[in-house]
C-alpha cells in the first residue's frame, strides 16, 4: 500500500519543519469504464492536480469533471510517469487501482544537512523494497552534468577526428592541384619575368589594371507541387518564389543599366517548373567592401526566404571567381606607365578605364606575376556582332614590341 513518507521521515530525525513543502500524490491506472474516457492511461484526482499546477506556477484546472489533462501535463511532478492523465472526482478514485505514489518536496531551511536525513531515511527504505525510485535536484544536476560532459568528450573528439581529415583532404587536394598546374607553373618559371602584360581588353587605346571582383551566385529552390485543384495553403510554386527572389535585388543594378565603376547582379541562366527552380547569377564589383555587401544582400535574401518557405525551400551557393587585380598593381603603377610609354610611342592616347569584367591577369596577378591588361582592336565581345579589325591587331603588335624594346 501507499507509504506514509512523514512518519517514514520522522524516524530519521526529519521533522515537518525542515520541510518546506510536500506534496503526496497518488496515480491510479485509468477504467474507461469507471472514468468513461478512452486512450489515457493513467489518472489523479482533481485535488492533486490542482495542487501540483499551482506549485508549478500554473492556472487551476478548469476543464470537465472527469476530463482529458492536456497542455500542461509536463508540469506535473510524475515521476517520470510520462503518460496522458484524466482528472477524475477526489470520491472517484476510490474505485481505480493505485498504479504509482508520488511524493515530492521542498527543503527548509539548511537544504544539505535536510538532504543528508532524508536521503538517509528514503535510501534505508529502497534497501528493503526496490521499488522505490529516489531523486533530488543534486543527483539529477550531476547526472545531466555527466552526461553533458561525455557529449562534449565525443563532440570534442569527433570535431578534432573531422578537422584532421578535412586537413589531410584538403592538403591532397593542394598537392593534387600543384601536380596538375606544374606545367603552367614551369613555364612562368622558364619566362623568368617580373611582370607582363595581357592582350584581351577592346579598342587599341585601353590600358587597364583594375577588374571586377567576382563571385557566382547559384540558387537551388524546391516547391510544393500538388494537384492545383486542391492546392489552396499547401502550393509552393518554385518558379515564382525565384522569381521573387530576382524581384528582391536591386532592379538598377544590372549590366544593361550600370557602367564604369558600378557593380551588378546578372541573371545568367534560369530554368524550372512548379516543384524545383535554379537561377545563376554572376556577381561583379570592383570595391572589395561593396563586393561583400551584395554577398550580404544574397545571404539576408536566402534567410528571408527559408523564413517564409521553410528551411528547406532554398539553397543558396556562392563561389569565388577572380579579385580586382588593382590590389597588386595599385603599388606597382611604373609597370602601367612603361604601357603608356609604349601606347604614346605608337600615337596613341592612352585610355585607362577599369575592366568590366576579369582577364587572366586577374589571376597572374595574385601569383606573383603583375599583369596589366591592353587593348586588341576587338568589339562587341560576346554578341552576334563580335569582330576585330586587322589594322588594329597591327598596331597592337607594334605596341608590344614598343614594350619590349623599353628598358
Amino acid at each position: 500500500g501507499p507509504v506514509d513518507f512523514p512518519a517514514l521521515l520522522a524516524q530519521h530525525g526529519v521533522k515537518a519543519e525542515d520541510l518546506a513543502w510536500q506534496q503526496d500524490t497518488i496515480f491510479y491506472y485509468n477504467d474507461p469504464e469507471v472514468t468513461g474516457i478512452e486512450d489515457a492511461g493513467a489518472a489523479i484526482r482533481l485535488s492533486d492536480c490542482q495542487a501540483l499546477l499551482a506549485r508549478s506556477g500554473q492556472p487551476a484546472y478548469q476543464g470537465p469533471v472527469p476530463g482529458r489533462l492536456t497542455g500542461v501535463e509536463n508540469q506535473l511532478t510524475t515521476g517520470n510517469l510520462g503518460l496522458s492523465c484524466v482528472v477524475v472526482p477526489d470520491e472517484m478514485a476510490s474505485q481505480l487501482e493505485v498504479r504509482r505514489q508520488v511524493w515530492s518536496a521542498d527543503y527548509a531551511g539548511s537544504a544539505q544537512e535536510t538532504e543528508e536525513r532524508v536521503q538517509a531515511a528514503l535510501t534505508a527504505y529502497q534497501m528493503e523494497n526496490s521499488w522505490l525510485r529516489v531523486e533530488s535536484h543534486l543527483s539529477i544536476y550531476q547526472e545531466a552534468m555527466g552526461n553533458k560532459i561525455l557529449a562534449l568528450f565525443l563532440g570534442l573528439y569527433l570535431g578534432l577526428t573531422f578537422l584532421l581529415a578535412a586537413a589531410a583532404v584538403l592538403a591532397l587536394q593542394q598537392l593534387s592541384q600543384a601536380a596538375d598546374n606544374a606545367g603552367r607553373y614551369a613555364i612562368l618559371r622558364r619566362l623568368g619575368a617580373d611582370f607582363a602584360y595581357t592582350l584581351d581588353g577592346g579598342a587599341v587605346e585601353e590600358l587597364s589594371y583594375e577588374t571586377f571582383n567576382a563571385c557566382s551566385a547559384v540558387w537551388e529552390i524546391q516547391g510544393v507541387n500538388v494537384h492545383p485543384g486542391s492546392a489552396k495553403d499547401i502550393m509552393v510554386n518554385a518558379s515564382l518564389v525565384a522569381m521573387e527572389i530576382n524581384s528582391l535585388l536591386p532592379p538598377e543594378e544590372i549590366p544593361a543599366k550600370t557602367e564604369g565603376y558600378q557593380g551588378f547582379f546578372h541573371l545568367t541562366d534560369m530554368k524550372g517548373n512548379c516543384e524545383k527552380a535554379e537561377l545563376k547569377y554572376i556577381v561583379r564589383d570592383h570595391d572589395a567592401g561593396s563586393f561583400r555587401a551584395r554577398q550580404e544582400l544574397l545571404g539576408q535574401i536566402e534567410k528571408r526566404m527559408k523564413e517564409k518557405y521553410g528551411p528547406d525551400s532554398v539553397k543558396l551557393s556562392i563561389t569565388q571567381q577572380y579579385k580586382n587585380m588593382a590590389e597588386v598593381l595599385r603599388d606597382k603603377q611604373d609597370i602601367v606607365l612603361r604601357a603608356e610609354r609604349a601606347l604614346k610611342k605608337q600615337g596613341l592616347t592612352p585610355d585607362i578605364r577599369p575592366i568590366r569584367g576579369g582577364t587572366d591577369g586577374s589571376q597572374l596577378s595574385f601569383r606573383g606575376l603583375p599583369c596589366p591588361n591592353l587593348g586588341t582592336g576587338g568589339y562587341g565581345f560576346h554578341g552576334p556582332y563580335e569582330h576585330i579589325s586587322t589594322a588594329h591587331m597591327d598596331t597592337m603588335v607594334e605596341v608590344v614590341l614598343n614594350l619590349l624594346g623599353e628598358k
